[in-house]
């Protein structure tokens, strides 16, 4: 599955129809495959395109679609 920063399900009936956003999830949930996250706690490790890794707190889901997003021109400032 491709992941987006606000995904919707189209594929599963019994999951919910989304948006579906980045925060905490489940291995054993199978909804949460819509949506970024990570066993680590208080949010999960993202790979840039410049190369360097950030980890994002479950709070950033906010700048998520901004930094998701290709020449959409949207100036972020990435959450310590």
């Amino acid at each position: 599955m491709l992941l987006g920063a606000s995904e919707l399900n189209t594929s599963r009936p019994s999951c919910p129809p989304g948006p579906y956003q980045f925060g905490p999830g489940r291995v054993d949930q199978p909804c949460d495959a819509f949506h970024f996250w990570a066993l680590h706690p208080g949010g999960a490790n993202f790979l840039f395109a410049d190369g360097s890794v950030h980890f994002l707190a479950d709070s950033a889901r906010g700048v998520l679609p901004a930094l998701a997003t290709r020449a959409g021109g949207e100036v972020v400032a990435v959450p310590n």
